[in-house]
This record gives C-alpha cells, structure tokens and sequence, in this order.
C-alpha cells in the first residue's frame, strides 16, 4: 500500500509541475548553415547622361578637329578696310587662310607708315593683302604659324593722278593665343613679322609733294603687324 501510495504523490506532482522535468533546451547543431551576408544594392548605371568630366566620360582631346572663321578687327577698325579668315586646327597641326582688301595704311600713319612716307604725306594703301600659313600647337590655346602672303600697293603722292602700283611678297612667323569668351566664340590677340621676300616695285618711282617738290619711294616694308582676331570655333572648344 506505500508503494501504490507514493506512486500516486509522484504522479501528482508530475500533473501540477511539468515544466519541472521538460527537457533542457539542446544547442543548435554546429552543421546547420550559416544566414548569406546581405548583398549591397547595385549602383546606379551612369551610362546615360553621364556629365561631361565624370569617370564614365571618355576622356577628349584637346586637340580634336576644331574649324573656326576670323574676322581681324584692325584691319575694320583702325584701317578702314576688311579682313575675314579660315583656321582649322587637328592634332597639332594649323592651317589658316585669310583675305584683306581696301587697307588705308595711312589713315593712322604713325601706325603703319615710315618716317619718310609720313614726311612726303603720301597715301599707302593696300588694295589687297591675301596669303596663308602652316603651324603647330604649341598649347590647345597658343599656336605659331609660318605664314606666305601677297601685298598689292598703291601709293598716291600730292598729284591723284600720280600713284605707284606693286605687289611685294613676304614669308614670315607668327604667334597666336586663343582665348575663349563663351562656347565657340573667342578673341585672338596675335604678333606677326612679315619681312618682304620679293617684290615686282622696280624702286625708282617717284611721287610729287604737296610743295611741289618730288619723293622718291622706298618700297614699303610691314613693321611687326599686331592684331586681334574674333571668331568662332565650330568644334572642339
């Protein structure tokens, strides 16, 4: 009867106490798979408008194909003539073309002219200068060229009736900065010498003096020509 007894207390116990004889809670086993670390969100693809400059932009050349059009501004407004030009710069390499026509040498003759020519008070007028040139670059901004061009003279004296009429030809160098104002468009300060190589002017003309008295011309040789070019590149820049 203490057997039965003691068996029905422990079967009590059993009923009112479960969680007291539950069995511990087991460690995960060491070969259950690890979570996969997070994978960070792709960036965003800048193949599409990608701003120039960025390091999806391909690098550019300063020295890609760059046609401009020039027109120099002494030549309109000191002179009182015209002068348009032709530049086209690929790689290294220049080339330039330009025409001027109706040059008043004279009209600011402590400019352009000689102390002889302004003592005699001759006109110096260059109906035509035309030629072009070769160069390289040194900068994307600065070039040099080596220019070949063709002046046409004509100089009256006191007598309008009386005028000298050669062409002279010069081969000389250059040098010009570009600098830009906007895209495309740019001024072009410059320096030139032009010594005169050959020449159809015999030497021996002569011109009357508003005194009456005669001159005899010397050949005209350009001083070192300075100038200011504007224009317009139309790629590249």
């Amino acid at each position: 009867m203490k057997t039965i007894g003691r068996a029905a207390a422990f079967l009590l116990v059993l009923s009112i106490h479960p969680i007291a004889f539950a069995a511990e809670p087991q460690a995960p086993s060491s070969s259950a798979p690890e979570p996969l670390p997070a994978q960070p969100l792709s960036p965003p693809d800048q193949s599409v408008d990608a701003p120039i400059g960025s390091a999806t932009e391909p690098s550019r050349s300063p020295y890609t194909l760059r046609p401009s059009v020039m027109m120099g501004l002494s030549q309109w407004l000191v002179f009182g003539g015209g002068n348009v030009a032709g530049q086209v710069k690929v790689g290294r390499l220049v080339l330039e073309y330009s025409h001027g026509q109706a040059l008043k040498l004279d009209r600011i003759a402590a400019l352009a002219l000689t102390s002889e020519e302004r003592a005699a008070g001759v006109r110096v007028e260059q109906a035509w200068t035309t030629g072009g040139g070769a160069g390289f670059q040194i900068t994307p901004n600065l070039h040099v060229l080596v220019e070949v061009k063709a002046h046409r003279y004509e100089i009256t004296g006191a007598d309008a009736n009386q005028t000298l009429r050669y062409t002279s030809f010069t081969v000389g160098p250059g040098a010009f900065y570009d600098i830009y104002l906007a895209k495309g468009l740019f001024v072009q300060p410059s320096v030139r010498f032009w010594p005169t190589v050959a020449s159809t002017y015999s030497g021996d003309g002569t011109l009357r003096r508003a005194d009456g008295t005669t001159y005899k011309h010397e050949r005209h040789e350009l001083m070192p020509f300075v100038n200011v070019n504007v224009g317009y590149t139309f790629a590249g820049m």
